[in-house]
């Protein structure tokens, strides 16, 4: 690492020292694939993160000046009261440029990163979501279920596939989701009744919404009386 991008990583440890303890994550150097070098926080295992990195200009070996904070977005969801959260990755990110006013571009720094806050991934252990299939199909089921009755789900992980469960208000059937590394695969009281390819989930929750609701029943008759 040269000089300059330790002494920025070193200011950084120096004034936003109490934030990082705060926040439970440390300052580090990092280079990416394109040559880009900068700062980002985690912690030492790389499972609780702040989605905040800091890019080096061509100032950096005087200051600040040149060099670019960017937030990625994210949203935590808690799966009803199962006690298992989903990190939604929103999709989009913030740029932010700094000056060469020193403390003006560590106040900035301190307040992107306080609105941020933390994103925490799964550890091998903690009931954080690693399939964000699974999240997405949840999200599907909150509002066709959730805003007006009371839905339990269940969540479980075994091995790499993660999978949520719930008896649906309509019908008293009993659904299990399960997502895996290769496929997604639905039940109906103990029975297997559709399989998606990863990548799917939308296919796959319109297909169990249309169950649930009954919408392809309907669908099916309306084919044979020759409607719509």
């Amino acid at each position: 690492m040269n000089f300059p991008y330790l002494a920025r990583l070193a200011e950084i440890q120096h004034r936003l020292g109490p934030t990082l303890k705060e926040l439970g994550v440390k300052a580090q150097y990092f280079r990416n694939d394109d040559g880009e070098r900068g700062i980002c926080f985690r912690n030492k295992c790389e499972t609780v993160v702040c989605p905040v990195e800091i890019f080096f200009g061509s100032g950096a070996a005087k200051g600040w000046e040149g060099s670019f904070l960017v937030q990625e977005h994210f949203t935590s969801i808690e799966i009803g009261n199962s006690g298992w959260v989903h990190y939604r990755d929103d999709g989009y990110e913030d740029r932010f440029a700094l000056g060469a006013d020193t403390k003006a571009a560590f106040a900035q720094i301190e307040s992107v990163m306080r609105e941020a806050r933390i994103v925490h991934r799964y550890d091998g252990k903690n009931k954080i979501i690693s399939k964000s299939e699974l999240g997405d199909a949840y999200q599907s089921l909150d509002e066709l279920l959730c805003v007006d009755l009371d839905v339990s789900f269940d969540v479980r992980r075994e091995g790499d596939t993660e999978s949520i469960a719930f008896t649906d208000p309509y019908g008293d059937t009993k659904w299990v989701l399960v997502f895996g590394s290769a496929d997604s695969r639905v039940f109906a009281d103990n029975v297997q009744i559709a399989v998606f390819r990863c990548g799917r989930v939308s296919e796959m929750m319109k297909f169990v919404c249309d169950k649930i609701t009954g919408a392809d029943i309907v669908e099916a008759h309306l084919r044979e009386l020759g409607g719509p």
